[in-house]
C-alpha cells in the first residue's frame, strides 16, 4: 500500500508540474520562445531587400490555411538548410482597385495596378536556429486542358537580422 500511495502523489506532482510548466516548455520545445519577429522588406520585381525589424513577445502560431494561396512565398532557413517556417502572401506589386462606374451607377468597375516597388511586412518565429529567409515569386502557368503548373522563382535572400545583433 506504501509504494501505492508513492506512486499516486508521484503521478500527481508530475501532472501538477507539467500543468504548471506547460505553455513554457512548448515553446521551447517549438523553438519559438524569441518570440515574434516582424520583418520590413522591400520588393522590386526582381530581388527583395531587409529595410527594418523587430521583435515582439509572443509565440506565433502556423496559418490555418494553406501557404499555397499567394503568388509570393517565403522560407525561413536554419544554418543547415532546413525550412524551419514558410508562408505566402499576394503580391504587393499588384493591387486591384475597385470602383462605381460612373456611367452605371451601382456597379462596379476593377482596374489592376502595377507598382515599381513595394515595402510589406512578413511574421516569422524569432528563432535562434533561422539563419536566412529567401523570397519566391510563384508563376502559375495552364496549359489547355491541363491544371496550371507552379514555377517559383529566387527573388533573394536576407540574413537574419538577431543572428548578426547576437554575435
Amino acid at each position: 500500500m506504501d509504494i501505492t500511495k508513492r506512486l499516486r502523489a508521484a503521478i500527481l506532482a508530475a501532472a501538477l508540474t507539467a500543468l504548471i510548466l506547460g505553455p513554457s516548455t512548448v515553446q521551447s520545445e517549438n523553438k519559438t520562445s524569441g518570440g515574434i519577429a516582424f520583418l520590413t522588406v522591400l520588393l522590386t520585381h526582381d530581388s527583395v531587400q531587409l529595410t527594418g525589424w523587430t521583435i515582439t513577445k509572443g509565440t506565433l502560431r502556423q496559418p490555418r490555411t494553406p501557404t499555397d494561396r499567394g503568388n509570393l512565398e517565403y522560407e525561413a532557413l536554419s544554418l543547415s538548410g532546413d525550412v524551419v517556417w514558410k508562408g505566402s502572401l499576394s503580391d504587393p506589386l499588384v493591387r486591384r482597385l475597385e470602383y462605381e462606374d460612373p456611367d452605371n451607377p451601382g456597379q462596379l468597375k476593377a482596374k489592376i495596378i502595377k507598382a515599381d516597388t513595394a515595402r510589406f511586412v512578413v511574421r516569422i518565429p524569432a528563432d535562434a536556429v533561422i539563419d536566412r529567409i529567401t523570397f519566391y515569386r510563384v508563376e502559375r502557368r495552364s496549359e489547355a486542358g491541363e491544371k496550371s503548373a507552379a514555377v517559383r522563382r529566387l527573388l533573394g535572400s536576407v540574413s537574419c537580422p538577431w543572428r548578426e545583433v547576437k554575435k
